[in-house]
């Protein structure tokens, strides 16, 4: 609980909006992972294939980062969208093995632009 309070202090004097709004959908989220075992896997699953959807999907398909912004949410995430569909568009060139660590950054697209 001292953890908790704490860290709830430090989150509301931190001045982040959404964090601090969000707070309790996580609670919740979290009460509901720890007491309903079954529901596990469906909230991680789909926790991960939402957030993969919501940030990569509104990069990548107009419609969705259209809708996103109606929402009133930076549909490009702080400029990541760039990132994903440079990524999406060199997927066909290496699609098992990808650019590997630190490798994307060294593409001569990137290097040279």
């Amino acid at each position: 609980m001292t953890i908790l309070c704490l860290s709830f202090l430090f989150l509301i004097n931190t001045g982040g909006k959404t964090s601090t709004a969000m707070l309790p959908a996580i609670l919740l989220l979290a009460w509901v992972f720890e007491k309903v075992r079954f529901l596990r896997i469906p909230i991680v699953i789909g926790g991960v294939g939402a957030f993969n959807i919501f940030a990569i999907g509104a990069a990548v398909f107009r419609p969705l980062g259209d809708f996103i912004n109606e929402l009133g949410i930076d549909a490009t995430f702080t400029n990541r969208a760039d990132i994903w569909r440079f990524a999406v568009s060199e997927l066909a060139d290496r699609p098992l093995t990808g650019y590997g660590f630190k490798g994307f950054w060294q593409t001569s697209e990137l290097v040279h632009s």
